[in-house]
């Protein structure tokens, strides 16, 4: 019954990502737009961009760039959202094939550039 439980949940998780978050427009590119969202919304945004059918390899650079500088600029706590993040996007849209392989590396290398850059003092 559990397993059941879980596929329910997912599969709402994963309709309520694709539902509320567009891909990125090029008049959201701006610090303005992205310090209006949060770092949540930056990462659906960029999720729903890579849905894109084939994605080319300069179109996902693009895209890590986009997203680094949103998840800077954007609201909320760093340390809580890299807390989330492996469980919210790494076990529940990679893990689950919902990108493919190539996609969730960017989703890998966007939680490795965010969440373990050296903080100085």
């Amino acid at each position: 019954m559990s397993i059941i439980k879980g596929i329910i949940l997912l599969l709402i998780f994963v309709q309520t990502i694709f539902a509320n978050e567009t891909a990125w427009k090029q008049a959201e590119l701006t610090q303005k737009f992205m310090s209006s969202l949060t770092k949540d919304q930056c990462v659906l945004k960029t999720i729903s961009s890579l849905k894109v059918d084939n994605p080319s390899e300069e179109y996902i650079k693009t895209l890590a760039g986009i997203t680094g500088d949103c998840v800077t600029w954007a609201s909320g706590n760093i340390d809580v959202w890299c807390k989330s993040y492996s469980k919210n996007y790494i076990r529940n849209i990679c893990s689950k094939n919902i990108l493919d392989a190539r996609d969730c590396t960017l989703i890998h290398v966007m939680y490795e550039n965010s969440c373990f850059v050296p903080k100085y003092q």
